[in-house]
């Protein structure tokens, strides 16, 4: 059972003692042993619901009866009653069914329903939206307004392993699973299929299963080509062809030659009855405020305190309280070694920046009418991604494989939920400067994905200063950490014409390029003269929230006639509301958090 484990007890009884709030869906909550309320704010507190009191092991069963059992975690509002519930999941099965032809009966089958990813983790340790225990013949399920009912194949694919067995092909179960779920990932896999078969070309059958199968293919990628593969094979033999093979079927050199024509008369029908989709990029940069934000970093690891949580809602109400119009959300993945192309993981676990916790800070933040850029991010361990370099052509070719796999997943989860702007790269100097050519490639790739701005954050000096394919983006974006003084000791007058002349050097980039510039990033530390080189370690500087002040304030006073910026994200705001790093860029809780609401609500 998903409960028996003892040390959940310990994790969640501090959750329990926390008071109530009105509505399920909108509650926020906090951590677990020692969190405080943070002290009010110099102006007013934002209002800081707190979690409705429930208990996270209670599990209310609304149905069972012969052919389902639906358990709650906890009984609460789905929008949906257990009997409309019920109704569906009957008329799913009956679905699988009556495709089959099956007389076999389906196991009883056990739905477990949680509000939020959050809950759903805190129980079983997995935030996904939707997963199945095949031994244990259960589905569980986050049901909300983000994720409606039918959002998910998980229970097709559970009816299906009952029904046919497991089949030699992965991609045959995955892709009849998700053909009967007809508003998959909202868009629908056969839209978001499209999207991808424009964007990347496939000469040969093969060609799309060596691409389908490889490692570091997004998974909305994989089912939804899947799913089209699958909806080819059922137009072109029929489903009963389909099932007679449905076991055994493997994509080899024997069984694709004899598809392969089929295959291009159907790729040619598609494209011949393609509805052109315009997409009015101005219209929608048009309707965009200043930017005015934080790069909203996911500094808690926990599932109950990083993105997606509850604590990151009550964050972001902070930031929302400060008068911010924006946040930069920052799903990071990792790369072992700057100078070796391999496979570009997406988070996938539980407490990481995940699919669900992104979408779900990206959805909190629109209810509080905050713009959401979408900016993912590439940690090295001792380094960084400006050193990003390959030592050949073939390798150069592999990287980019890579990174196009990677990025084409976050331009999805940006186009199915859409998030306002999308960040292609940050920092990746090498890559930019030598291989102009294959960002362009890339940048025409994404737009066939994603319909909304897209933008690339260039690291300050020479990357930003001498990129080529700005005219390919829409927004110029940069990392804007030019030292403001060399000086330990420098009056703010000096500061500020300082800065003045890095406005001038921004500036002269946005003209020559017709582009709108995007501070990506900006900030200082809280420490002795963080002016010196904003981007650096501490190296031993004490802290000292009256310089980060300074900085913060000449920063924003001159912001404020720079009417050629559309947009600046400070770095950074934390997730994590416990967060505590002493030299830190955050200004939470610091001087430089009242400085920068004060600019806010009165201009910028």
């Amino acid at each position: 059972m998903i409960f028996s484990d003892t040390s959940l007890l310990t994790f969640l009884l501090p959750l329990l003692l926390i008071t109530t709030c009105a509505t399920p869906d909108d509650s926020t909550s906090s951590r677990d042993f020692d969190y405080q309320t943070p002290p009010p704010l110099s102006w007013a507190d934002p209002p800081m619901d707190s979690l409705e009191i429930y208990n996270f092991r209670t599990a209310d069963v609304l149905i069972d009866e012969t052919d389902f059992r639906i358990i709650a975690h906890p009984n609460r509002d789905f929008g949906i009653t257990p009997k409309e519930l019920l109704n569906k999941f009957r008329a799913q099965q009956k679905k699988v069914i009556n495709f089959i032809n099956s007389k076999n009966k389906i196991p009883k089958t056990d739905i477990h329903l949680y509000h939020r990813t959050e809950d759903k983790g805190l129980l079983t340790k997995n935030t996904h939206q939707s997963t199945v225990n095949f031994p244990e013949q259960e589905v569980h399920l986050v049901i909300n307004k983000l994720y409606p009912y039918g959002f998910s194949e998980k229970a097709y694919q559970l009816y299906l392993r009952n029904l046919l067995g497991t089949p030699d092909s992965e991609i045959l179960e995955r892709g009849l699973a998700v053909y009967f779920c007809k508003n998959w990932q909202r868009l629908g896999y056969l839209n978001i299929a499209h999207k991808i078969l424009k964007s990347e070309s496939f000469n040969t059958l093969d060609d799309f299963f060596k691409f389908i199968q490889s490692e570091g293919v997004s998974p909305i990628v994989k089912t939804a080509l899947a799913g089209y593969f699958v909806n080819f094979l059922i137009e072109t033999n029929g489903k009963e062809t389909l099932l007679a093979n449905y076991k055994d079927w493997k994509p080899d050199t024997t069984t694709l030659p004899l598809l392969q024509k089929s295959w291009d008369l159907k790729l040619a029908s598609d494209e011949e009855n393609s509805i052109a989709h315009t997409h009015n990029i101005q219209e929608k940069m048009s309707t965009l405020p200043f930017l005015k934000g934080f790069n909203f970093a996911h500094e808690g690891y926990q599932i109950y305190n990083g993105y997606g949580s509850r604590m990151a809602q009550q964050s972001l109400q902070r930031v929302a309280a400060l008068s911010a119009s924006a946040v930069a959300i920052i799903p990071y993945t990792f790369m072992r070694d700057p100078k070796v192309a391999s496979p570009i993981p997406i988070a996938q676990r539980a407490g990481q920046e995940n699919d669900e916790a992104t979408v779900r800070t990206h959805y909190d933040a629109q209810q509080l009418g905050v713009k959401t850029l979408l900016k993912p991010q590439i940690w090295l361990r001792g380094s960084w991604p400006g050193e990003i370099e390959m030592s050949s052509e073939k390798k150069w070719d592999l990287f980019f494989r890579y990174y196009t796999n990677w990025i084409t997943h976050y331009a999805l989860l940006a186009e199915i939920y859409q998030f306002d702007v999308l960040c292609i790269g940050v920092e990746m100097t090498e890559t930019a400067l030598q291989k102009p050519d294959k960002w362009r490639t890339l940048i025409r790739k994404i737009r066939n994905i994603y319909s909304g701005p897209i933008t690339y954050g260039s690291n300050w000096g020479k990357e930003f200063e001498e990129l080529t394919f700005w005219e390919d983006l829409d927004y110029i974006g940069v990392s804007c950490y030019y030292p403001l003084t060399k000086k330990k000791k420098v009056s703010e007058k000096d500061l500020k014409n300082t800065f003045s002349d890095i406005l001038k050097i921004l500036k002269r980039v946005e003209q020559k390029n017709q582009r709108p510039l995007l501070l990506t990033e900006i900030g200082f530390r809280n420490i002795t003269h963080p002016w010196i080189l904003p981007h650096a370690r501490p190296d031993g500087r004490p802290e000292n929230p009256a310089d980060q002040e300074i900085a913060y304030r000449i920063v924003l006073e001159s912001l404020q006639e720079a009417d050629f910026l559309a947009g600046a994200f400070w770095w950074k705001y934390p997730a994590n509301l416990n967060y505590q790093n002493s030299n830190a860029f955050t200004p939470l809780r610091l001087p430089a958090e009242a400085t920068i609401e004060r600019f806010f609500r009165e201009g910028r």
